[in-house]
């Protein structure tokens, strides 16, 4: 993953194919039966599906990211998109992730509750997918 693009977690070529795709207007269509498999391999054999995989992740028009007008990313950050990247198995996935869970550790020593009373633990786990992490952290 290179960054937080469109609203989740992308590498360069997703964010390049679904920027192309919003501002072209383009309307691609499925050959097959809208059903393709998307994966790093085969992602250019169908625009139409790895488009609509692009949403399905959570991949948003408007892409601009909530931390840039003052909220949290972490808050804001897509599961389904954590998930399309660890099935990607886009390079430096894990790495960020394991990152990402360091953040939230350094957080929580200094930030014992979020606004709303809850812990900041409750809120970060309803927000960070764990599925196929490799780090030895727990959001227990």
């Amino acid at each position: 993953a290179s960054g937080y693009h469109y609203g989740v977690w992308s590498c360069e070529g997703c964010k390049a194919f679904f920027k192309r795709s919003i501002q072209g207007h383009n309307d691609y269509m499925c050959p097959a039966t809208n059903q393709c498999t998307i994966d790093k391999n085969r992602r250019k054999s169908c625009q139409a599906c790895r488009l609509r995989k692009c949403y399905e992740v959570g991949m948003m028009k408007g892409g601009i990211r909530k931390d840039r007008r003052g909220g949290r990313m972490l808050k804001h950050m897509s599961n389904k998109g954590m998930e399309h990247l660890y099935s990607m198995k886009c390079k430096n996935v894990v790495p960020l992730y394991d990152l990402l869970l360091e953040m939230l550790d350094a957080h929580r020593l200094h930030a014992p509750t979020s606004r709303g009373g809850a812990s900041v633990e409750e809120t970060d786990q309803s927000h960070l997918a764990t599925a196929g992490s490799t780090s030895s952290h727990s959001l227990q």
